[in-house]
């Protein structure tokens, strides 16, 4: 997803309520901008109606296919870590957004894994601004790779080992 987007999203979030609108139609064309939405506001008033409403989407959606790799955040399968149904959802949420911005990358696993994976650090920065407390190592080793620009080659090997069936 591009940042750049973000900007054209921010006079929605001026309205009186963003989740009305969501709850009540949600479109392809939506689903992007409500997840860059997400990403900058968290925890709005809206933001769990909003996210109820994607993973409601995504679960019934035949334009993404998603996959979760527990092994990519061992963190957030403890239920007791800090924002983990938000992180976690973000993650499946991204992914699929970004299905819809690039749909040549339906059913591709390293796409889907990093896309989510990003949306998801997107939304731990911004709760880290709004929460000075939180800090999940492992969240912050991704962050630290995505800036230097190394999270793929980080998670291309973890992606491979985790995401594959089990036998």
């Amino acid at each position: 997803m591009h940042r750049y987007a973000m900007f054209a999203t921010l006079p929605l979030l001026s309205g009186p309520s963003y989740a009305a609108d969501a709850v009540n139609h949600i479109t392809n064309d939506k689903v992007v901008q409500l997840s860059l939405l997400l990403e900058l506001k968290p925890l709005d008033k809206d933001a769990a109606i909003v996210r109820a409403v994607l993973l409601d989407w995504e679960d019934k959606s035949k334009d993404v296919v998603d996959v979760v790799c527990p092994g990519l955040f061992k963190s957030l399968l403890d239920k007791s870590t800090p924002y983990q149904p938000i992180l976690f959802s973000q993650f499946v949420i991204g992914s699929a957004a970004s299905q819809i911005a690039a749909p040549s990358t339906k059913g591709q696993l390293m796409p889907q894994q990093l896309a989510g994976m990003r949306s998801m650090l997107h939304v731990y920065s911004s709760l880290r601004a709004l929460d000075s407390k939180v800090s999940l190592p492992e969240l912050d080793n991704y962050a630290a790779h995505d800036a230097d620009g190394t999270l793929e080659q980080v998670l291309q090997p973890l992606v491979e080992r985790e995401c594959k069936p089990h036998s």
